[in-house]
Formats: C-alpha cells, structure tokens, sequence
C-alpha cells in the first residue's frame, strides 16, 4: 500500500486538521503505508505542530507505539527529523516507553537525535526520560556521544549534555557569527580537497585499469575476486579498437573493456538506496557490501576451497599448485615448444626470473589425510579430485575411493591383480584408499593374505607414473 491521502495531508498541516473532524479521520490514523508507517511516523517526520501530534494520536492512542518496518517508534522519526520540542514532550508523556526502545539497528531515540542535530532541548528531554541511555550502544558499537562527535556540526551544548556535564553558557551574537565563519571555512576547505581529488581520480583510475589488463593477461583468474569474468575481459579487450595512445578514453568515453572494469567496481560497490534513515548509513553499507559479494562470475576453484570449513593449509597448497601451474603455461606461451634447443637459453635469459626457471607444470602430489573418525578426510579428498580436475592437473575428476578387501586377494598373486586393476582403474583421478594403514597390519590370516604385496604393487606404480 502506498501512501494514503491522509499521509500526504500530514504534509501540509492545515488540510489535516480540518481533515480531522470527519468520521474517517479515525479509520485513516491507523492505516500503515508500505514502510510500514502510519499517518503519526509522516507528521513526525515532518516536524509537524503539537496540535497536528495531538489529533493523530486522539484519533489513534496506540500510534505512539506502533513500530515500522525497521521498528522506529514515531518518537524515533521525532528525534530523527528535528521534530519540535513540544512534539517529543508529547510523544513521551503518552508511551514513556518509547525513550527505552530500540529499533532493528539497536538504536534508541537518543541515538537518533544525536546524530542528526536535535536541539539542546530535544536531547535533554529524552535523557531525562531515560537516564542509562547515555552509555548505551547500538548495534555499531556507538554511543550518543559518539554520534554527536562523528557530526562535526554538532553543538557543543548536546555534546556536554551527552558527557554528563553542565552546558556551556549561551553565545553572544558575536561568537555565533564567528562559529558560523569557522564552519564555512572548514566546509570551503573540504570543497577544495574533494575538488583536488576529483582531479586526480581520473588519472588514478586509468593507471587502476591499466594495472587490471595486464593482471588479466597473466593471472586471469585473479579476476574473479574483483567481480570481473577474465573470459568477458578478453572477449571486451579483442574488441577495444578505438583506443588512444596509452590504452585509454578517448573523447572522454571508456571503450568496451574500460566499460567491464568499471562495471564490476560499480556491481561492488554498495550503494545506499531510499535510506529514510540518516542514521541507518553504517548498516546499510553493511548490507549493500554482502549483497554485493554474491553477485559477479563465480570462481569455481575458489568455490570449491570455500567448501571446505578451516584446513587453511591445504587451501593455500592447492592455490601455491594453482599459481605454478600457470606461471608455467605463461612461460610455455612465451617459448613455444617449438623453439629449438640450442636456443632456447637465449630465449629463456629475456624471461622476466620468475618466468625463467625451467620447471614443469606441477602435477598432483600423493597425499596421507589424517584425523579422527568422521572429521572429513574423505570429502575433502572428494573435493580435491574437482579442484585438481578444475586447475588442469588431472584429466577427469575421478575419484575412486577403495579400503583393503578391494586391494588384497588370498594368495599374493590375486592381491597383485587386484591392486593392478584398481590402479588401472583409477589413473587420470584420484585414488582415495580408505584406512590404508590396515594394508600392513598383521592378521590371523597373515600366511593367506597380506597386505605387504598390496603396498609394493602401490609403490611400483608410484615410481612408473614418476
């Protein structure tokens, strides 16, 4: 429901009081818009008369603690808007409650009136109405005097008040218009920096681009974390052919891969829409940062290691593996295979030295998973086969998990096959064996079936894969 004609009329005060002596009047001061606002929120909001308070709260006594959807109280929209005194008077001699509420920001009217410019009067009235609230926080770890002392404007009289401490004595004419003159000197140095940084901020951003595309050229994925799919950049950087000389605007206008970069900044960037609340900034910052982090391509390595609660090590072995595995395709793109050998060293001596060592491409390491029953040995190897298979590493995401009855037979000769099938089976995967200390534990049955055959049959295959 969007807002009733009798939200609107509290706008313009005249028309509602009139307004108010219809039978209507009181079936309307109870309707909620689709913030959840009743006719007592706007007129509060718009620092309307106490007689305006007045009629609102006859036609509707239970308006004074009636919340919105963000659970502000018309007293929080009264501290919040710089309602006139005689508004919170009222509103607190009918629901004295209303002091000690918070909204779902954890902030309480004091809060609110603190942050945006109450008056000394307005402030006082809701300390006196409940005292504790000076040392109270909100949800952002901040009390009323450090809502009044994050606003430069505030005045020194709510913040003495806020500190507990007896209020400064009035200011002459004079040193009003000299606070004034120290505030437009202040707001005039503050234009100047914003306008010196304007400036800088297009030379910044072309250098932050330029930086981005020769990121994408050697270590695409790294992208993904910005929000950028490395694919969609290169498939943007082949058409970018108007370009001025240092790869950038030209006619002010950015080409087609700039347009992707600055996409994704702005995907990122969380921007605070239809705030009704001035005092709600830190949270919706807050909220707009995590809807921004779901949105963008997807890392599908990444995916997979976030997966994987703690194991910190393992995650940075598998990105260690991830960034080898592409410096050496970086420096097989540089030297081709083609290259003959005699020179290939003089080929190699123009590589930058982190590109010159002549290391293949990593391959997967054998692995031992070691832990208590049930702490995820197995599906943290599960995951790894994707993860390897993803990164090039292996040629099939296999995994082939097996424990000693699938490798060891009654006689050697049948362990042998077994464990030679199994291997067979499991190449260019992942061959997971279940509790594999087992294999050289001695059983009744040790002059029938061993697990010794098992394991040299594991390691010659070991050492012709080398």
């Amino acid at each position: 429901m969007t807002d009733t004609t009798l939200h609107e009329l509290c706008k313009g005060f005249g028309a509602l009081l009139s307004r108010s002596k219809q039978p209507i009047f009181i079936e309307e001061a109870s309707r909620l818009n689709d913030r959840g606002n009743l006719p007592l929120h706007a007129a509060c909001s718009f620092q309307a008369s106490q007689e305006v308070i007045d009629a609102l709260l006859k036609a509707y006594p239970g308006g004074a603690s009636q919340p919105n959807n963000v659970g502000n109280l018309p007293i929080h929209q009264a501290a919040m808007w710089q309602a006139p005194v005689d508004t919170i008077e009222l509103l607190l001699s009918r629901y004295p409650e209303g002091a000690t509420v918070r909204n779902q920001y954890g902030s309480l009217p004091l809060h609110m009136a603190a942050s945006n410019q109450s008056s000394p009067e307005a402030v006082k009235l809701l300390i006196d109405a409940y005292p504790d609230s000076l040392h109270l926080q909100n949800d952002d770890g901040m009390t009323p005097l450090d809502l009044a002392l994050a606003d430069e404007s505030a005045s020194e009289t709510v913040v003495a008040l806020l500190e507990g401490r007896p209020p400064p004595p009035e200011l002459s004419r004079r040193q009003k218009a000299d606070k004034f003159l120290e505030r437009a000197d202040a707001l005039e140095r503050k234009l100047g920096s914003m306008r010196d940084a304007g400036g800088r901020q297009h030379g910044d951003l072309r250098e932050a681009i330029q930086a981005v595309r020769k990121l994408a050229d050697r270590f695409p994925h790294a992208l993904y974390s910005a929000g950028i799919d490395p694919n969609e950049l290169e498939i943007a950087l082949s058409n970018s052919a108007v370009e001025d000389g240092n790869g950038g605007y030209r006619g002010g206008r950015p080409n087609e891969a700039e347009l992707v970069i600055l996409d994704a900044v702005k995907r990122r960037s969380p921007v605070v829409r239809g705030a009704i609340n001035k005092n709600f900034s830190a949270e919706s910052f807050r909220d707009g940062a995590m809807n921004a982090g779901s949105s963008g391509p997807r890392d599908r390595v990444e995916d997979l290691l976030a997966s994987i609660v703690g194991l910190d090590h393992i995650k940075s072995q598998v990105r260690g593996i991830r960034r080898s595995t592409e410096i050496a395709d970086l420096r097989e793109s540089l030297i081709p295979n083609s290259v003959p050998q005699t020179r290939m060293g003089a080929a190699a001596s123009l590589l930058p030295p982190a590109l010159s060592d002549e290391s293949g491409r990593p391959r997967a390491s054998h692995m031992v998973f070691v832990g208590n029953p049930g702490c995820g040995k197995t599906a943290v190897a599960r995951l790894l086969a994707k993860t390897y298979h993803e990164l090039g590493i292996l040629r099939k995401p296999k995994f082939l998990e097996v424990e000693r009855m699938d490798l060891v037979g009654r006689t050697p000769q049948q362990t042998v096959a077994k464990s030679v099938e199994v291997l067979e089976e499991a190449r260019g995967g992942i061959l997971f064996i279940d509790e594999a200390y087992t294999l050289a534990m001695s059983t009744k049955r040790q002059k029938a079936e061993s697990g010794v055959d098992a394991i040299g049959e594991l390691i010659r295959g070991i050492d012709a894969a080398a």
